[in-house]
C-alpha cells in the first residue's frame, strides 16, 4: 500500500519526459542532445558522382543551430542508375521511388521552453509514387512562435 504512492508518481513522471522529448530520429541529426535548433529541408541538385553527366535531386536536412546536415538522394542517376536508392521507407509495390518535398500543418510535441503543445507548418520527404512519407526526413521545431522570438 505504501509503495502505491511513489509507483504512480514514478510512471507520470518518466511519461511526462517521453511525451516532451522530441522523436528519436530527431535527435540523430544533432550534435547533442543539448541542441534544440530547428531543422529544415532543403531541396538541391549535384552532379552524378560517376561522373556521366547527369545531376541529381537530393533532400537535405540540417540544423539552423548546430549546422549539422544529412543527405537523401530523392532519385538515382538516369544513366548509370546510382546511388541506389534507400527503399526501406517505401511502400513494398513502389515501381519508381522518387522524393519530394511536401509541406503539411501539424500539431508538436510541448514546447521545450513553456511545455505548451502548439502548431507548426512542417516539411516532410513523400515519394511522389507510393506517397509514403520518409520519417526521418522532416522539418522539426522545439520551441513554440512565443518562446522562439
Amino acid at each position: 500500500m505504501h509503495l502505491t504512492g511513489p509507483f504512480i508518481l514514478w510512471t507520470l513522471v518518466s511519461l511526462s519526459m517521453i511525451l516532451a522529448a522530441p522523436p528519436e530520429n530527431q535527435l540523430l541529426l544533432h550534435e547533442t542532445q543539448d541542441c534544440t535548433g530547428k531543422v529544415y529541408l532543403a531541396k538541391g541538385n549535384q552532379p552524378c558522382k560517376n561522373n556521366c553527366g547527369s545531376y541529381l535531386f537530393f533532400i537535405n536536412r540540417t540544423c539552423w543551430e548546430c549546422n549539422k546536415t544529412h543527405q537523401e538522394p530523392a532519385e538515382s542517376c538516369v544513366r548509370c542508375s546510382k546511388p541506389a536508392l534507400d527503399h526501406t521507407w517505401h511502400h513494398q509495390d513502389c515501381s519508381k521511388p522518387h522524393g519530394a518535398t511536401i509541406t503539411v500543418q501539424e500539431e508538436m510535441p510541448p514546447c521545450t521552453k513553456c511545455q505548451r503543445r502548439f502548431w507548426a507548418q512542417r516539411e516532410k520527404m513523400e515519394c511522389r509514387n507510393c506517397h509514403t512519407i520518409n520519417n526521418s526526413m522532416t522539418s522539426w521545431r522545439s520551441l513554440c512562435n512565443e518562446c522562439s522570438k
